[in-house]
């Protein structure tokens, strides 16, 4: 993970959104470290720290969740994009974690 980390540090802003993801915690039994060792690993290079298991659907749309707010967070982040004519409009999410009715 180092070494792609320091990928990432080289060819990216300083104000790259960076997340640890640790999946398959649903084989909690085989787990290689420690939540509190990857918090800290995450903390110490400057990430978020989130954990999912896509084969029990768990955490992983918080995990797109939170890196589409860490973006949208930063403008410096957004300058280039989309222009306002081009551009989507997203309404909170619900509470509930149910998206507003209507789609397609």
């Amino acid at each position: 993970m180092s070494v792609w980390l320091e990928e990432v540090n080289k060819n990216s802003s300083k104000n790259v959104v960076k997340l640890c993801i640790v999946n398959k915690i649903d084989l909690n039994k085989e787990r290689a470290i420690t939540k509190e060792a990857g918090e800290n690993w995450a903390m110490e290079n400057e990430m978020l720290y989130c954990e999912a298991s896509a084969k029990s659907d768990i955490g992983v749309q918080d995990v797109f969740r939170e890196a589409v707010r860490q973006i949208c967070a930063n403008e410096e982040l957004l300058q280039g994009t989309a222009s306002k004519k081009n551009s989507v409009t997203l309404s909170p999410i619900s509470d509930n974690n149910e998206p507003p009715g209507g789609c397609c």
